[in-house]
Formats: structure tokens, C-alpha cells, sequence
């Protein structure tokens, strides 16, 4: 989401040590990532970020910024706009000189589900396998260091990605379960910026999570599908994680 070089955990909200911006090649698998923040005293703002650019939206104020040179954590002004970031803080100035202090919003604060408790995913954790689109040219896409891609789901609700050398952390909304699977949501949540590599497919992933709808399990091979059948994410159970 915003650009940070290393979570805790990662999409787990957590103190970063050290960011880069956000470096986004231009391609097909490189999309744009959308943050939520908080600012003081009292407003809100979201930046969807992209190569080179951030799109900066706020009650009255649809801004683009470019991407500025930086020695430590990440820089855009545009239109009398600023941001300046680390991290999961951002300080925002206006065309007016008003300075506010903002902060990332964390999406572990949405209360959980009762029904993800006894849901087959629950306290599971799985290991990318590949994506299967069903467009032929396309086909099966295997990134390289797949055994970089893990998910783990927990009872609460939370998720827990690992996208080659990024984190992200998000919540899971389930429904209509049985113990082959059902309906699925994700919801927006926070990945690391750092830079995995051009074939490398950690922003491509965060993307399809907003398009996932169904969820399969045919007994250690999770499928998670997308919208329109657009293709699918195949993972394989991991025992002992």
C-alpha cells in the first residue's frame, strides 16, 4: 500500500524499520495500491499509489502528486500539495500551508466474523502452487521463488500474506461455507513496497485479492477464484507452519 521497505510480520500492520517509494515497473501484473489514513485533527484521506505518481483523495481536495527524490522514506508534491512518509506515517501539506499529521489505517480493527471460526480455513496455512487463468494465452503462471508466496489464515479473521520479499496483512469475510469451501471477501489491507523483481507477482496478488469470490478445498489444494472467471490461485497445504 504505501511504500515501506519491511513490516514485523507484513499486509500485518506493523512498525517498519527503513522505506523505499514505491517502485511499481509499468506491465500487466503491476497495479496500483491504495492506502486509507487518518489524519489530525479530524479528516480523512486515501493515496492510491502507482508508478511515479500518488493520487491524493480527501473531502474537497482530488489531487496527483509526483513522485520527488528522497533520502530516507518516500516523497510527492503536486497542485500545492505534499506527502511526505515513513513507514505508516505520512505528513500532509496543503495549498493553504496546513500541515496534518496522518497515520495508515490498520484493517485488523473490523470486528470478526463468529462464522470464520468454523470455517475450513481457519487456522490454516498454504503455499502458492500457481495461478491458472482460463485464457489460454495465458495459462499457468508459476513466479519465480513460488515458495515465497505462503497465506495463513487466522480464527479471527486477520490473514497473513507473504508475497516473495513483501508482507501484506488483511482480513477474510467468508459465507455460505461448507467444508469445501463457499464465498469469500477480502479486504483492502497494507503491503510492503520493496521491489521483489520484474517477473516477481506480490503486486499483482494484492490486486486479484479485491476480485476474489469463491473458495475451493480438494484436500490440500486450496483454489481461490476470481470474479468473471478470470482464473484462479492454487495453494497447497503446509503442515507444521
Amino acid at each position: 500500500m504505501i511504500p515501506k521497505l519491511a513490516f514485523l510480520p507484513v499486509l500485518a500492520p506493523l512498525a517498519l524499520v527503513g522505506c523505499a517509494p514505491p517502485e511499481l515497473p509499468s506491465g500487466p501484473d503491476r497495479g496500483a495500491i491504495t492506502a486509507s489514513f487518518a489524519c489530525e485533527p479530524s479528516a480523512a484521506m486515501t493515496v492510491t499509489f502507482t508508478e511515479g505518481l500518488a493520487h491524493l483523495v480527501a473531502e474537497g481536495v482530488d489531487a496527483e502528486l509526483l513522485q520527488q527524490p528522497s533520502g530516507s522514506g518516500y516523497s510527492y508534491a503536486g497542485e500545492g500539495h505534499s506527502l511526505r512518509g515513513k513507514g505508516t506515517a505520512v505528513t500532509w501539506t496543503d495549498p493553504s500551508g496546513t500541515v496534518r499529521e496522518c497515520e495508515e489505517q490498520e484493517t485488523t480493527m473490523t470486528p470478526p466474523d463468529d462464522r470464520r471460526s468454523s470455517s475450513p480455513l481457519a487456522g490454516t496455512a498454504w503455499q502458492l502452487v500457481a495461478f491458472e487463468s482460463s485464457d489460454d494465452a495465458i495459462g499457468r503462471v508459476v513466479p519465480p521463488r513460488v515458495e515465497r508466496y505462503t497465506v495463513t489464515f487466522a480464527a479471527d479473521g486477520s490473514a497473513a500474506f507473504q508475497l516473495d520479499c513483501n508482507r501484506l496483512n488483511t482480513r477474510w469475510t467468508q459465507t455460505a461455507a461448507s467444508e469445501r469451501g463457499g464465498a469469500i471477501e477480502f479486504a483492502p489491507g497494507a503491503m510492503t513496497r520493496a521491489f521483489c523483481g520484474e517477473e516477481a507477482m506480490d503486486t499483482r496478488i494484492a490486486r486479484d485479492l479485491a476480485h476474489v469470490r469463491t473458495f475451493t478445498i480438494e484436500g490440500d489444494t486450496l483454489s481461490l477464484s476470481l470474479e468473471a472467471d478470470a482464473g484462479s490461485y492454487l495453494w497447497s497445504r503446509r503442515t507444521g507452519a
